[in-house]
């Protein structure tokens, strides 16, 4: 515990003390090659801590539905049938053993 105490009471507060942030945006434009490579671990950690909560916060999308049908007339998008009540009851007919 006293680990983590002293990182978020002395090595943070001196680590963001240390860095050259400019005091306004037009200031950002002015930072040399070696004050930008200071600041990509903090940049990088706050696009990432953003990125991550997007994230969380956005709706999962929706899935696609799947076909129902996957055996008969794959190619019409519906697949309709009528049997005539006759035709059932002559094929129940012809079935060896069918109970009545």
């Amino acid at each position: 515990m006293d680990v983590i105490k002293s990182a978020l009471t002395r090595t943070l507060p001196a680590y963001l003390e240390s860095l050259p942030l400019p005091a306004t945006v037009s200031g950002f434009a002015e930072l040399s090659g070696n004050e930008w490579r200071t600041l990509a671990p903090l940049l990088a950690t706050l696009l990432l801590l953003i990125f991550s909560t997007a994230a969380l916060l956005a709706p999962a999308p929706k899935p696609k539905p799947q076909r129902l049908n996957t055996l008969v007339k794959l190619d019409c998008d519906k697949c309709v049938d009528f049997v005539k009540c006759e035709d059932i009851e002559d094929a129940g007919k012809k079935v060896k053993g069918a109970r009545r």
